[in-house]
């Protein structure tokens, strides 16, 4: 809903024979001969980034925000700027390879920060029984990774499982056939959702050059990201109705605001990514687009205390993941910079 609020404030006209408004340009886009296929890419850009956060939202607590982010933004940046470099093309590939070289160095390291004395890498007071049954998270409690309340210690807990009726199983069956304990079946997961997420540029790139506008394409892509976030809800409805309306029942002003501001943030980083690749080609600005994990180490480090009383060694390797992410970004940045010159 933010999402197409946002694009109907964008879509007011700017000069004459313009659309009148996001409903005119849907209405004219869409009935246009020869559209249904940027249609269908459209919808589908958009499930493949509902999907990855729903799978990305259930890993998350099993490997830490430090390692679970980057890992998922990282293998979004390997698969899109492949598969974008594939459709497109683009005048210096060096650059593209060199970036996307130190990205995959950098998610190679994250996976062997797990051997780290205290092998799994969680906020501060989070209970240690609970890191290997935590069960799958749904935008209905996803919420709940946020500091609800503070324990004797002064520590910020965070209940994922602070039902103990709560049922731990759901993700445990699912990650039963990968090998492993529970931080290395989160990576994982994160890096098979970061590479669905990855596609969805991909998707979008193929709708915009198929000649469907890049605000229409948008629109398409925020219906196509409710299908499959309303499917795995009623799919975890069904496999355990009573707890479901309990979470949904435990749900406060302050978490439904949060998640609420999620979903802004979420989306509006995809509308402004539209809006760069009218400039610069989309394999760049996808990759520009996911260097977060500048953000997720920080937030991880600073607001969940994850490297607290962790050796020196394993700072040092976090922020050499951190250093190569930035300098993968800088080096795909001149990308554009280069691309822009030779123009």
């Amino acid at each position: 809903m933010s999402g197409i609020l946002m694009l109907e404030v964008l879509c007011q006209p700017a000069f004459a024979g313009d659309y009148a408004g996001l409903r005119d340009a849907v209405v004219q886009e869409t009935t246009r001969t020869g559209t249904s296929t940027a249609i269908f890419m459209g919808l589908m850009a958009g499930g493949c980034v509902g999907f990855s956060n729903f799978m990305l939202a259930a890993s998350m607590p099993m490997a830490g925000l430090t390692r679970s982010l980057p890992v998922f933004n990282g293998a979004a940046v390997v698969t899109g700027v492949s598969l974008n470099y594939a459709l497109e093309g683009n005048p210096h590939p060096e650059t593209l390879v060199i970036g996307v070289v130190l990205i995959l160095v950098a998610i190679i390291l994250t996976f062997v920060s797990r051997n780290a004395p205290d092998a799994p890498c969680a906020p501060r007071g989070l209970a240690k029984e609970a890191l290997g049954s935590v069960h799958i998270l749904s935008y209905t409690n996803l919420t709940t990774l946020a500091p609800q309340n503070i324990s004797e210690r002064g520590m910020e807990e965070l209940p994922l499982n602070s039902d103990p009726g709560s049922s731990s199983e759901d993700l445990e069956e699912c990650v039963k056939c990968i090998p492993g304990g529970p931080v290395v079946q989160g990576l994982i997961l994160c890096a098979i959702s970061g590479s669905i997420d990855g596609c969805w540029s991909v998707f979008a790139t193929g709708a915009s050059m198929r000649g469907l506008d890049h605000y229409v394409a948008c629109f398409y892509m925020c219906l196509g990201f409710l299908v499959p976030l309303f499917t795995c809800e009623l799919l975890l409805f069904c496999s355990n109705p009573a707890k479901f309306i309990a979470e949904c029942r435990r749900l406060t002003l302050g978490s439904f605001l949060m998640t609420a501001l999620c979903g802004f943030l979420n989306i509006f980083g995809i509308i402004t990514y539209y809006a760069a690749t009218s400039t610069i080609s989309a394999t760049v600005a996808f990759a520009i687009f996911l260097c977060t994990p500048l953000v997720s180490i920080s937030i991880g480090v600073r607001c969940f205390r994850e490297l607290n009383d962790e050796p020196r060694a394993k700072h040092v390797l976090v922020f050499t993941i951190l250093a190569l992410y930035v300098v993968a970004i800088l080096v795909i940045s001149a990308n554009a910079l280069i691309s822009g010159t030779d123009d």
